[in-house]
């Protein structure tokens, strides 16, 4: 299974299926804690959610500085197959 995580609007423009990273898992993801907000600037690097997943706890980080745009899942309700998680556009 792969859940998607991030969509760079400004490397991609509109968002296609094709332009989002995924990170692959083997079972839906429960729980996940957002640590962004759309509007929120982050640097390369920064942790942007956690994921649990089999009781390990997965951190996705920025691959590079931006501004989130959107967060589509709220906070602790589960990640479904092919859930994009956030959005965010390069500087």
């Amino acid at each position: 299974m792969n859940i998607n995580f991030l969509i760079d609007l400004a490397r991609h423009g509109p968002f296609q299926a094709a332009d989002v990273h995924t990170v692959p898992y083997r079972e839906p993801t429960p729980d996940p804690s957002i640590d962004v907000k759309p509007g929120n600037p982050v640097k390369a690097g920064t942790s942007l959610a956690v994921l649990i997943v089999m009781k390990m706890e997965h951190v996705l980080k920025a691959a590079s500085d931006g501004i989130v745009k959107a967060v589509s899942n709220p906070e602790g309700s589960n990640v479904q197959k092919g859930a994009a998680l956030i959005a965010f556009e390069s500087n």
